[in-house]
């Protein structure tokens, strides 16, 4: 017959004598303190303000300066501490007080052992806001895929594609097989070389018409659909489908 209940017992113990086995290894022992150690200075790196702060409150920070594009923006930060300015850069203003404050401390004989951390938290955010900015673009792109919005008498239509009538045709096309001879004004042009915006007019029957676009094409477009949609669908439709031309004095 088979004791099981010296197999009992020696596996009960197994675990406890595992766990001894552990504390001995110098290995795993190491980890744990090299864990620990990067533990405190993920804490220390996140008090480095407070700290010089302890040291010589009241400190003021002042931006210096922001460059860069948009996806990975450099904050320059300064500092003015004993008459002496310190300055640093980073990803963003946060970071870059972080760096000054480093700096500051380093300066003053303090040991920090921060550099690496840094430029790890540096690289990590700088990661994060091009992570952000293809969300928003992303996002943006998105919503505006197909969508038109009047603002005060204008329509804006913000399409990634060619702006077509509910039938399928060019706005400007479909107008002007209704109301032939139509002129098209350019009202304003504004915004820089990346980010232009054209309004159009144009007066058929009388009314007026403008519409919004990032050139004058897609403003064109916009002006016409606006008179499409106000003219000639719903119950406009059949009152203006023969509709002759009036002349206005």
């Amino acid at each position: 017959m088979i004791d099981l209940s010296g197999a009992g017992s020696s596996a009960l113990k197994r675990p406890f004598e595992d766990g001894l086995g552990d504390d001995k290894d110098p290995n795993k022992k190491m980890k744990r303190n090299l864990r620990k150690i990067l533990d405190s200075k993920a804490i220390d790196l996140m008090n480095a303000l407070m700290r010089l702060n302890q040291i010589r409150p009241g400190l003021q920070y002042k931006l210096l300066s922001q460059s860069g594009p948009v996806h990975a923006p450099v904050f320059t930060m300064s500092v003015d501490v004993d008459g002496t300015t310190y300055e640093a850069s980073g990803p963003s203003k946060k970071t870059a007080k972080l760096h000054v404050a480093v700096k500051v401390l380093q300066a003053m004989g303090y040991p920090t052992g921060f550099d690496a951390d840094i430029e790890c938290m540096s690289s990590d955010e700088k990661s994060d806001n091009e992570g952000k900015n293809e969300t928003v673009s992303s996002n943006s792109s998105n919503n505006t895929g197909n969508s038109t919005t009047e603002t005060s008498s204008t329509l804006e239509v913000r399409t990634q594609g060619p702006i077509l009538t509910a039938s399928g045709k060019n706005p400007v096309m479909e107008l002007n097989e209704k109301r032939r001879g139509l002129k098209y004004e350019l009202i304003s042009e504004t915004g820089g070389s990346h980010d232009k915006r054209f309004v159009m007019e144009v007066e058929v029957d009388g009314q007026k018409f403008r519409g919004a676009g990032p050139n004058k094409k897609v403003a064109k477009a916009s002006a016409a659909l606006a008179a499409l949609e106000k003219l000639f669908s719903g119950p406009n439709a059949a009152n203006n489908k023969k509709k002759k031309i009036i002349p206005q004095v």
